[in-house]
C-alpha cells in the first residue's frame, strides 16, 4: 500500500483504484464543487490530484489541508516506515518510466535524422499538390503551407504526403498518406515517439478560445473544417478519446463531434457514444453535441452546404435511462 493510500484511509475518503492502483479516483473535494460523480484522480506514485470536471488540484499536502483543515505535517499520517517505503517505489518506478521514455526518444530522433533528408515541402513537390488540391482534398496552398505538408520522394516514405505533429514546437511524430490508389491497409504509416503522444490532440495550440470546440477523426477532416472558417478544431487522430486526451478537452464548455458518419460500421457513431460515455462520467453536465454527416461521409467528402446544413442541426447528447443502452442521441 502506497503512501497515498494510507492518508485516504486515514482521511476516510472513498476511493476506486485505477491503472493497478497506481491511480485512484475520489470525489473531488473543492468545496465549491457538488461532485455527484467522482471525477477526481490521484497519482500514488507522486501524490499530485487533478478534478477533470473542475480543475481543481494540488499535492499531497493541499488534500490533507482542504479535507482536514489543518496545516499539514505528513509525519502525523505516514510512519517513518511507510514514508521510506513509498519512496523508494517512487523512485524505482519513476526511474523505469523515464528509461523507456528516454530510450523511446532516442529511436524516433535517429529514425527521424535518417527520413528528413528525404522530406520536402509539399508545395514544391508536383505530385503533392496536385493530390492535395484535387477533387479528393481540396486543399488551398495556404492550407497547405500552414499545416507545415511536407512529401517524400525517397525512403521509407517514398509517394507520400507527410503530416508533421508538433508538441510545444517540437516534432514528435508524423502520419503519411498515399498518393497513389492501392490496398487501403498500407494508405497511412505513422512514425510516432509514443511516450510524447499519449496525450496529443492535434491543432490544439490554435485554438482560440474554450467557448467549444470541433472534434474530429482525422488530419484532413481537421484541415478542410478551418479551411473552411471552422474555429477551435482539433483531433485525436483517431476515435479514440482516451483519459489523457480528456485533460485537454474538458476545460471546453461546449465539445462538438463531427465524426464520420459510416454507413455500414458505424464505428465513427459508436465512437461519438464511447467517448461521450467517458466524458459524462466525469462531466455530467457538459454540454456535448453530435454534428451528423450526410450518410456514409466523412468532412472532406462533404458539400460545403452539407457541412453547414449538419452544424445548424446540431444533436444534444445527454444520459438517459433507456434499458440496458444508457446513453442516446436526442435532438434537443
Amino acid at each position: 500500500m502506497s503512501v497515498v493510500h494510507a492518508i485516504f484511509e486515514k482521511l476516510q475518503i472513498e476511493y476506486v483504484e485505477h491503472k493497478n492502483g497506481e491511480e485512484l479516483r475520489f470525489r473531488c473535494i473543492n468545496p465549491k464543487h457538488s461532485d455527484s460523480s467522482p471525477s477526481a484522480d490521484i497519482n500514488t506514485l507522486t501524490g499530485a490530484w487533478l478534478c477533470r470536471s473542475c480543475g481543481f488540484k494540488g499535492n499531497l499536502e493541499r488534500l490533507i489541508k482542504v479535507v482536514s483543515g489543518e496545516d499539514v505535517d505528513l509525519s502525523q499520517y505516514v510512519s517513518l516506515d511507510e514514508e521510506f517505503r513509498f519512496k523508494v517505489q517512487n523512485i524505482y518506478k519513476q526511474s523505469l518510466k523515464g528509461i523507456s521514455r528516454y530510450d523511446d526518444i532516442v529511436q524516433f530522433d535517429d529514425t527521424m535524422g535518417t527520413e528528413l533528408k528525404n522530406f520536402k515541402p509539399a508545395m514544391e513537390c508536383e505530385e503533392a499538390v496536385k493530390y492535395l488540391t484535387g477533387v479528393k482534398r481540396k486543399l488551398t496552398e495556404e492550407t497547405i503551407t500552414n499545416h507545415k505538408l511536407h512529401y517524400s520522394s525517397d525512403g521509407d516514405y517514398k509517394n507520400r504526403v507527410i503530416i508533421p505533429y508538433f508538441k510545444n514546437g517540437k516534432l514528435i511524430g508524423f502520419n503519411s498518406r498515399f498518393i497513389y490508389d492501392g490496398n487501403k491497409k498500407f494508405r497511412y504509416m505513422y512514425f510516432l515517439s509514443h511516450s510524447q503522444f499519449e496525450d496529443y490532440v492535434y491543432n490544439l495550440e490554435n485554438v482560440v478560445d474554450n467557448d467549444y470546440c470541433i472534434l474530429v477523426e482525422g488530419p484532413f477532416d481537421l484541415m478542410i473544417l478551418r479551411q473552411l472558417g471552422y474555429k477551435n478544431v482539433i483531433s485525436t487522430l483517431s476515435t479514440r478519446v482516451s483519459e489523457k486526451h480528456l485533460q485537454h478537452i474538458i476545460s471546453f464548455k461546449k465539445i462538438i463531434f463531427c465524426f464520420d458518419d459510416d454507413k455500414e460500421s458505424k464505428a465513427g457513431q459508436k465512437a461519438v457514444i464511447n467517448a461521450s460515455n467517458l466524458i459524462l462520467e466525469i462531466s455530467p453536465t457538459k454540454q456535448l453535441y453530435y454534428c451528423k454527416l450526410p450518410e456514409g461521409k466523412d468532412p472532406t467528402e462533404a458539400s460545403e452546404d452539407e457541412l453547414k446544413s449538419a452544424f445548424n442541426k446540431l444533436i444534444r447528447i445527454k444520459k438517459k435511462e433507456v434499458h440496458t443502452i444508457g446513453w442516446v442521441l436526442t435532438n434537443d
